[in-house]
């Protein structure tokens, strides 16, 4: 039975210094194998390795891990793989929360890392956040196996094993060739990858494997066909019920949410007093500015509306980035069984909880001022705490648009501008037709200023805060609103969605 099958797979890729490719690719690992890869470094391994787990997609070729797509789910709960170490794992996180993020992938997957980490004698505080090169190593072995996997990559496992304690060194990866042999011999796959001279004679292998130039050599002609089917029996043997999306849904929410405040501290206190700010300044500009024709909720819905557009979309992508700039940790969660719904809508509400927290601030300091009246305190932070979902998908965008914070700032900014500016033409061509004496009778302002603002999602916004603070400067158009902003959070999904997926596209053709 054939658990990785590869047939004719080709990849090349030019880069300014060289050119890299594999050609023609095709070999199989059989259950119950110990298969050694081995190869120069630069040869191609981790490309290859990136192909079997779906990371990259060839030129062309098939490949399948457990009979199925390499990406697809009911393989990847039976798949684990150990890259090579490109940086720190936990920089932005402590390592307790990283091992229960990663064990909350798998079903009845409790305590699987720290049995792992037992068998080393490697004790670690939960609040661990920086480790050795060593220690790190071990920690990826024993994340990989958090789902207990018939299938496990390893990427150069022995690599930053090596001390000056030389019994330490011995002891380490002895321990990693027995669990490996027993691993093997209760049924289930493993192919190493390893460079290291010694690694044949170590691990004793099944048969090792030899990439060179693009090619490969050293695989058993006599191997099952790759059209021979694998048992279903290990893939229906999969049984996930909804609670586990739901849960797994949770533990990104909360995860993504310490990652922020471990991470941003300084900018979530800078953002908060900014808005603390912003709000007593735009309280007394409304108190002041009030009068018959304009009320005080009106300046409110104008400020606030601009200001969370641009704070929400802001929040997400920060979240995005952040994430995407630990290598690391971004290639670990590629290889989990995560399904993108679940993987984005975590960055969205962990954003959306954040961003709230910051418009009841706001309110209650608008409350203090006593701009605001008690009784409608409930229905309009309902509604601002609603009325930036769509800025929140927007910011997922720009998250996998721009990867440094300071762009992701400037664009959120750029976009609030863009979608505040239309709700100010009719006062701007009221101005324009007063200097150029046009006609009253042509209503210029009113011809081209409602049209425009009546096409930004921020003037719905406005007039739905306007609805709930029962605001004389209301329109009484409440459906049209609600549907217009409805159809907004609609297209500002599927803008995250075609987004995100270009960036995987692209990172996967790569």
């Amino acid at each position: 039975m054939n658990v990785i099958e590869l047939k004719n797979v080709n990849y090349k890729r030019q880069s300014k210094d060289r050119t890299f490719s594999l050609e023609d690719i095709t070999f199989s690992v059989r259950e119950g194998e110990l298969v050694h890869l081995d190869g120069d470094i630069g040869a191609g391994k981790s490309t290859l390795i990136d192909l079997i787990l779906g990371i990259r997609e060839p030129d062309n070729g098939s490949i399948q891990v457990f009979g199925s797509d390499p990406g697809e789910l009911k393989s990847r709960f039976l798949t684990a793989a150990m890259p090579q170490k490109l940086g720190s794992l936990i920089k932005n996180v402590h390592l307790g929360q990283l091992i229960d993020l990663i064990e909350s992938h798998y079903p009845k997957a409790q305590d699987r890392v720290a049995s792992v980490l037992e068998e080393f004698d490697l004790n670690l505080s939960r609040y661990s956040n920086k480790l050795s090169g060593g220690q790190e190593r071990l920690l990826f072995f024993a994340l990989v196996q958090a789902g207990s996997p018939q299938l496990l990559i390893l990427d150069e496992p022995t690599i930053y094993l090596d001390t000056r304690d030389k019994e330490d060194k011995i002891a380490k990866r002895t321990t990693l060739r027995n669990h490996l042999k027993n691993f093997v011999d209760q049924g289930n796959t493993v192919l190493l990858v390893s460079h290291d001279p010694d690694a044949q004679a170590f691990f004793q292998p099944t048969r090792t494997l030899m990439l060179e130039n693009g090619q490969l050599s050293g695989f058993n002609e006599n191997e099952k066909s790759f059209t021979d089917k694998l048992d279903s029996g290990l893939i229906n043997s999969i049984e996930i019920g909804r609670f586990h999306w739901v849960y797994l849904l949770f533990k990104h929410v909360k995860f993504n949410l310490l990652q922020t405040l471990q991470t941003d501290q300084k900018y979530l206190w800078l953002t908060f007093i900014a808005s603390f700010l912003w709000a007593i300044c735009i309280s007394l500009a409304a108190k002041m500015g009030s009068s018959e024709s304009s009320s005080s909720l009106y300046t409110i819905a104008n400020a606030y509306s601009f200001y969370l557009a641009m704070t929400a979309a802001n929040s997400t992508g920060n979240i995005v980035a952040e994430e995407r700039q630990n290598e690391v940790l971004s290639r670990l969660i590629k290889t989990l069984p995560l399904p993108p719904i679940i993987y984005l809508s975590a960055k969205v509400i962990a954003s959306w909880l954040i961003t709230s927290l910051l418009i009841l601030t706001m309110l209650f300091t608008t409350l203090i001022c006593n701009v605001l009246s008690p009784s409608i305190f409930p229905s309009l932070s309902g509604g601002l705490i609603l009325g930036i979902i769509p800025y929140l998908f927007i910011g997922v965008a720009l998250g996998y648009l721009f990867n440094k914070p300071k762009s992701i700032q400037i664009a959120a900014l750029m976009c609030s501008l863009t979608l505040t500016v239309p709700i100010f033409a009719r006062p701007l061509f009221k101005v324009l037709e007063g200097v150029f004496e046009i006609p009253g009778k042509f209503n210029l302002a009113a011809l081209i200023g409602d049209n425009i603002a009546a096409h930004s999602p921020i003037y719905h916004y406005i007039q739905l805060i306007l609805y709930l603070g029962k605001s004389p400067e209301y329109d009484q158009y409440f459906w049209l609103h609600l549907f217009w902003l409805i159809w907004f959070t609609l297209i500002s999904i599927f803008i995250a969605l075609w987004v995100y997926w270009r960036a995987s596209k692209m990172e996967a053709k790569a």
